[in-house]
C-alpha cells in the first residue's frame, strides 16, 4: 500500500503506512523465531518492557527490513520505527555484553552512553549527506539519540559535587553544539539538565545560607533573561555552523 501511494504522488500517506508496516515487522519476527523454538524470556509484550539481549535477532531483522522498505520508498517518517529499534539495540546490546546473570547497572550506562553518542553521530552525517534532499531523514535519529546519551548519562549524575558540575558542563556543551548545527532538541534537553545542577545548587549548597532567597531569585532572573536573549543567540551560533534553525528538531 505504501509502495502504491508513493507512485500515486501521496507521499505523507506513503510515510504513514510505510512506517506502520515497519513498526509490525518486530512481532511478525518474534512469532516467526518463537515457532521456530527460539527461547525469549517473556511474551512480545516484554519486548518493549524489558532489556534482554536476546531480543537483539528481532531488532536486526526490523532494521534490515528497514533499509530494504526506506530503499525502496525513501519517505523520512519511517526512519522513526528504525530509530526506535536502533533506541532499544543500544539497550539491549549492553545487556548482551555483559551476560545473562552478570548484568551491571554501570555497564549498561556505558554502553547505552556509547550507543547515544553514534546515533547522534550517524544523524550528523546522515543530515550531511541529505541536506540537498531538503527533507529531514535525521530528525528521528536526532531524537532518541539524544535520549539514550542524555537519559544514561542523568541517571549515572555523581554525588559528588565534581561529578555534578561535570554533568553540569556536559549539559551546557549540549546547548551550544545544539546552537552551533541547528538542532534545538540537544538545547532542549541540555537545558534540563542545566536545571537540574541550578536546583542541585539551591538544595544542597546554598541550603543552610542566608542567601537562599536571595540567590533563588537571581537564577531565575538569570534564566529568564537567558531565555529572551537566546533566539539571537540561536541565530549566532546557527550562523557560525552554517545551519538555519527555522526547520530544525
Amino acid at each position: 500500500v505504501a509502495d502504491y501511494l508513493k507512485r500515486k504522488g501521496w507521499r505523507i500517506a506513503a510515510g504513514i503506512f510505510g512506517c506502520v508496516s515497519l513498526a509490525l515487522v518486530p512481532m511478525a519476527a518474534y512469532l516467526a523465531l518463537k515457532a521456530a523454538g527460539a527461547d525469549f524470556s517473556g511474551s512480545y509484550r516484554a519486548f518493549h518492557q524489558i532489556i534482554d539481549g536476546r531480543w537483539m535477532t528481532i531488532e536486526l531483522v526490523t532494521l534490515a527490513a528497514a533499509a530494504g522498505a526506506l530503499w525502496r520508498i525513501r519517505e523520512p517518517f519511517m526512519v522513526l520505527p528504525v530509530a526506535v529499534v536502533l533506541w532499544y539495540l543500544g539497550m539491549d546490546l549492553a545487556q548482551g555484553a555483559a551476560g545473562n546473570g552478570a548484568f551491571s547497572y554501570q555497564v549498561a550506562q556505558r554502553y547505552t552512553q556509547a550507543f547515544g553518542l553514534a546515533m547522534l553521530c550517524a544523524a550528523y552525517l546522515l543530515e550531511r549527506r541529505t541536506r540537498q534532499t531538503l527533507r529531514d531523514y535525521s530528525f528521528w535519529l536526532w531524537i532518541f539519540g539524544t535520549m539514550s546519551f542524555w537519559g544514561a548519562l542523568s541517571s549515572e549524575r555523581s554525588g559528588s559535587e565534581w561529578g555534578a558540575l561535570g554533568y553540569a558542563l556536559i549539559n551546557m556543551g549540549m546547548i551550544v553544539v545544539g546552537g552551533l548545527i541547528g538542532r534545538r532538541v540537544l538545547a532542549v534537553f541540555g537545558a534540563f539538565g542545566s536545571a537540574w545542577y541550578l536546583w542541585h545548587l539551591c538544595d544542597k549548597v546554598f541550603a543552610d545560607s542566608v542567601a537562599f532567597p536571595v540567590v533563588v531569585m537571581a537564577l531565575g532572573a538569570g534564566l529568564v533573561w537567558v531565555a529572551t536573549q537566546w533566539p539571537k543567540v540561536e541565530r549566532w551560533l546557527s550562523a557560525k555552523g552554517g545551519r538555519s534553525v527555522q526547520a530544525s528538531t
